[in-house]
């Protein structure tokens, strides 16, 4: 799997990891030479180095406002009382959530094609620890099997030592965009508050304060929309097996950045347009 393909799917895994816990971009991140299988994964993922910090740049996501009450219709006195509520089930234990994540998820995404992406154990925690990278431009490894596109990465010869990325490669992420993006942005923000408790622990486990796991998800969410594009053909470099931009100002970006001008112009806008649209039903702007 070449670079471009591996990060790739780091863009694919946050939103998914968003929509699974809030449930929709789970990550298999490896070197841009030869194919190679991901990294096996352990049934409980090591937490990175504490960094309890909060990330002050991004703000909280609010509760959902109360449903209001019905006014109570009048009884007749011979009536008798109309039974209480049934409380709700609670949640699950963190390492016993996958079957509830799954059922949550796999009622919006059906294609065959995509079923293996639900397949580990510990889903919130991959979620989770991949959100956390994006919310700091970086790319986590190994996360999730998420098979990159079969066509390769392709480039047109420039010069000797020089190339351009070929804009007819970047129709092979369409599939992957058009599937995060058919999820109903409303319907992972509800399942985001849903799933919150379980969500907050499992930032928790990576060192962080458990309560600041919506700032860590809005930041990664913002790092996206604020990814910029290019319309331009982009030059690269072959100093080894991997390529690099030939600006080097490109190059120095973050690696979220580069793997969303590597996407091509029309898939990060519309990833960006879905992602705008989630984050304000997540912030309850478009609530009526």
């Amino acid at each position: 799997m070449d670079q471009s393909e591996s990060r790739t799917m780091g863009i694919i895994a946050l939103v998914v990891g968003l929509g699974v816990m809030g449930g929709v971009m789970w990550w298999v991140f490896q070197g841009t030479q030869a194919p190679a299988e991901p990294e096996p994964i352990t049934e409980i993922i090591d937490p990175p180095a504490s960094d309890p910090e909060p990330i002050p740049s991004a703000p909280d996501i609010p509760e959902p406002p109360a449903p209001e009450e019905a006014p109570a219709e009048p009884t007749q006195a011979s009536e008798p009382p109309s039974p209480p509520e049934p409380p709700k089930p609670s949640l699950p234990a963190l390492n016993q959530s996958d079957a509830l994540v799954r059922e949550m998820f796999q009622q919006q995404v059906a294609e065959t094609d995509y079923q293996l992406w639900w397949q580990p154990s510990n889903l919130l925690q991959r979620w989770i620890t991949v959100i956390d990278g994006v919310s700091k431009g970086e790319l986590v490894k190994g996360i999730l099997p998420i098979q990159p596109p079969k066509q390769k990465f392709p480039v047109r010869k420039v010069s000797e030592g020089v190339y351009e990325l070929d804009e007819a490669g970047f129709t092979r992420f369409d599939a992957y965009v058009d599937m995060v993006t058919s999820i109903d942005p409303s319907y992972i923000a509800k399942s985001f508050h849903t799933l919150r408790p379980l969500l907050e622990e499992a930032y928790g486990q990576l060192g962080k304060k458990p309560e600041t796991v919506d700032n860590a998800i809005i930041q990664a969410i913002d790092t996206v929309l604020n990814a910029p594009i290019s319309n331009e053909p982009l030059k690269l470099l072959a100093p080894s097996v991997s390529y690099v931009f030939a600006d080097e100002a490109i190059e120095k970006r973050s690696p979220i950045e580069k793997q969303l001008l590597r996407m091509g112009p029309e898939n990060t806008e519309k990833l960006q347009h879905y992602l705008r649209t989630l984050r304000s039903e997540l912030m309850g702007e478009n609530a009526s």
